[in-house]
């Protein structure tokens, strides 16, 4: 679920896991002096009220979003840091293989609240530190617009690093496809949507040119679909305004590029457009 949490809607990652480093100090941070593991700090709701401190430098963690996170305008995620030391980080994404990355320093983040923090090692707490935030792009490591990354690691640059998380910014609907292969089955996600909302998810194989259509419930909405615009399929978002859908991939349609775009038809929102080509 989102949270307003300084000047951007977050949602925290849905788990975390330790790859590298970490250190004979690194441990949680909690608002309620109760033990946290790595996963349930990171994904922690408020998404401050959790992290973890002192984390040696080359320290490794992996986090992964259900629905996975797309590449909008602007920024896509912001990295949360308690400041008790000032803390520098590098991201990279599975889009590569972890392998293009970006650095930062947290010291000119923008300070979006001051929490007072019980430490796993020092019982004498609560300790307060400002908690700042970091925008992070997701075109700086090299996906394009409208690609998508389930999972992404940050790495501390330095010594004593007070990671609170890694989140997603939530601008609005947004849809994501996996790989799609020929005669296996694909999936769809769309995120932020109305709880309970009918979801569409509407595809064209003739290319994105804007396109005035008519909705029915939401009337005549410019979609980025050429026409024939065919239906995919269109289903009630959970409690949270999120849909998964999966679907098989017509065996004789490898090679084949297809174009998708999304409609809350309580909002009348549109998604970004996706375009992939089949495997």
């Amino acid at each position: 679920m989102a949270q307003t949490l300084g000047p951007w809607e977050l949602s925290p990652p849905t788990s975390a896991t330790l790859i590298a480093g970490g250190g004979g100090l690194f441990g949680w941070l909690n608002t309620t002096n109760a033990p946290l593991s790595l996963s349930e700090a990171m994904s922690s709701s408020p998404i401050e009220a959790g992290g973890f401190a002192n984390a040696d430098a080359g320290t490794t963690v992996e986090v992964t979003f259900s629905g996975g996170v797309v590449n909008g305008p602007g920024a896509d995620l912001v990295m949360l840091d308690a400041q008790f030391d000032v803390g520098s980080y590098r991201i990279t994404s599975d889009f590569d293989g972890f392998a293009a990355s970006v650095a930062f320093s947290t010291v000119s983040g923008t300070v979006v609240s001051t929490v007072g923090y019980f430490y796993e090692f020092n019982s004498s707490g609560p300790f307060t530190a400002n908690v700042v935030g970091v925008e992070v792009d997701l075109s700086s490591i090299g996906v394009p617009a409208g690609g998508t990354v389930t999972s992404l690691r940050f790495t501390s640059a330095n010594a004593a690093c007070d990671p609170v998380s890694l989140a997603k910014i939530d601008s609005g609907l947004s849809l994501s496809v996996s790989a799609l292969a020929a005669g296996t089955l694909g999936t769809f996600d769309v995120a932020n949507g109305t709880p309970f909302s009918n979801i569409g998810i509407g595809f064209s194989l003739a290319g994105n040119t804007p396109t005035l259509v008519n909705t029915g419930a939401c009337g005549v909405l410019l979609v980025d679909l050429a026409p024939p615009i065919q239906v995919l399929t269109v289903l009630p978002a959970d409690s949270n305004g999120d849909l998964n859908f999966p679907v098989t991939i017509p065996a004789n349609a490898s090679g084949v590029t297809v174009h998708f775009q999304a409609l809350d038809f309580s909002s009348c929102e549109l998604s970004n457009g996706v375009t992939t080509t089949v495997l």
